[in-house]
């Protein structure tokens, strides 16, 4: 068969991207063939990625993509999306034309991130056009049980809606031995796209009170984002720059090697689907500081995967912090623990589950 994916520039940060790329790394032996077909900007090439050449770039790839379709004939099309406004925009188009230019085909949703405030939006202002969406996909795959109740809720059939989780490939990261560093510094990672959205702000308005408590820290950022500049102009970051270092965005063995010299990995979100970045920590054996989002609340349990805390609350994240730095025995159990249980989050085995659905729908 083949398998038509449509998402981002594979040179594009972020979590939708690295999950696909490593998913086309493990897919070798597959009976299946796999095709890309890139939506969204190409962030490496800011020619392409502003103003009127933007405009035009994404109107090339809609006239374009009912071309694709035609030469390449694929049996089945995923579009990874999000139910956020931009990704819910311009993807709704990708589906329309696959839908007009091959009507007998197999589409798949590949849902990842989750907004409840446009969802709510959407649902108060245009529900129909929401409902719509869902109905023209043939089968819908979505990152936590909520998410899939939301969906069945909007009269969405449950037997075309599985709930399944992304994935790391776990050797790389849990037959690692723990590194021994010469100092007793605590590094603390905060490892995501620098957004408002992520919790960033609150990261950086816990960093007081964790160094009140205990000077031998380090804050660890890294990523990039729109929101990076106004994080560096902080008061907080100029006050206590001493204890935070910007990594830039980090891929492949920098990442790795990155999550092996870490020992608290932070993700104070607002909204996630099933970020990548919290798998490839739970597989380096790292205590997880998290909000109760999206698929979280499935794959994590507060005091055995990490510590879970009120959303937008910097307090809580000073205060969960400050007591893994007191109980060092706790974030040794913790990581052993989570090494272990990553392993039912490997890429092999999400990719089987992922060829059972090509072939059964």
């Amino acid at each position: 068969m083949k398998i038509l994916k449509l998402y981002g520039h594979k040179n594009n940060p972020g979590g939708v991207v690295n999950f696909q790329n490593a998913l086309q790394a493990v897919s070798g032996k597959s009976m299946h063939r796999f095709y890309h077909y890139r939506t969204g900007k190409v962030l490496s090439n800011a020619f392409l990625s502003n103003g009127f050449i933007r405009y035009l770039d994404q109107l090339w790839s809609y006239c374009y993509f009912p071309v694709f379709l035609c030469f390449l004939n694929p049996d089945v099309i995923e579009i990874n999306s999000s139910l956020v406004s931009k990704a819910f925009k311009r993807d709704r188009i990708y589906l329309r034309i696959a839908r007009f230019v091959k009507p007998s085909k197999k589409i798949i949703l590949f849902n990842h991130g989750w907004s409840e405030e446009f969802k709510f939006f959407m649902t108060t202002h245009n529900k129909e056009r929401l409902v719509a969406y869902f109905k023209t996909f043939d089968f819908t795959i979505i990152l936590a049980k909520a998410f899939k109740g939301e969906i069945e809720a909007l009269g969405i059939d449950p037997t075309s809606i599985q709930v399944m989780t992304t994935g790391v490939n776990t050797a790389e990261y849990g037959g690692l031995p723990t590194v021994e560093r010469p100092s007793k510094i605590i590094n603390i990672l905060f490892l995501s796209r620098i957004e408002k959205d992520k919790g960033i702000a609150e990261f950086i308005a816990a960093i007081p009170a964790v160094v009140a408590k205990n000077e031998n820290v380090r804050f660890l950022i890294a990523g990039t984002g729109s929101y990076l500049p106004i994080i560096k102009k902080s008061s907080i970051v100029s006050s206590f720059q001493k204890y935070i270092v910007f990594k830039g965005y980090v891929r492949g063995l920098d990442k790795i090697e990155l999550l092996r010299n870490s020992d608290i990995f932070v993700l104070p979100s607002f909204y996630e689907g099933c970020p990548v970045a919290v798998l490839e920590a739970l597989a380096s054996g790292l205590p997880i500081i998290y909000t109760r989002v999206g698929a979280l609340s499935d794959i994590l349990t507060d005091g055995v995967n990490g510590l879970c805390i009120e959303i937008k609350s910097a307090q809580a994240l000073a205060e969960a912090i400050n007591f893994l730095i007191e109980n060092p025995l706790v974030i040794k159990q913790i990581g052993a623990a989570n090494r272990i249980y990553s392993a039912q989050f490997d890429l092999g085995h999400i990719q089987k589950q992922l060829e059972s659905i090509y072939t059964t729908i």
